[in-house]
């Protein structure tokens, strides 16, 4: 995770997420359309991920990446 920013980690959770669900089936779930949500997490201009759709993709896949990234980030565990 050293060297990732808070959004590459939320992708990498999207594209291969732990329960198997596809980008395309947790866009769905989480309310968004893909190519938006892949845009955000893109960082494409004018683009950004939010908390609130960190935390709903978070449940939808079953990751904990981001919240593990930022406690270390945080000098947690």
């Amino acid at each position: 995770m050293k060297g990732s920013t808070l959004v590459e980690i939320c992708r990498g959770m999207t594209k291969n997420a732990p329960n198997g669900l596809k980008a395309e089936i947790l866009a769905g779930i989480i309310g968004k359309e893909y190519p938006a949500l892949m845009s955000e997490l893109s960082q494409q201009p004018g683009h950004k991920l939010g908390a609130e759709v960190m935390l709903r993709l978070m449940k939808a896949s079953d990751g904990r990446a981001p919240i593990h990234f930022m406690a270390q980030e945080l000098g947690g565990v």
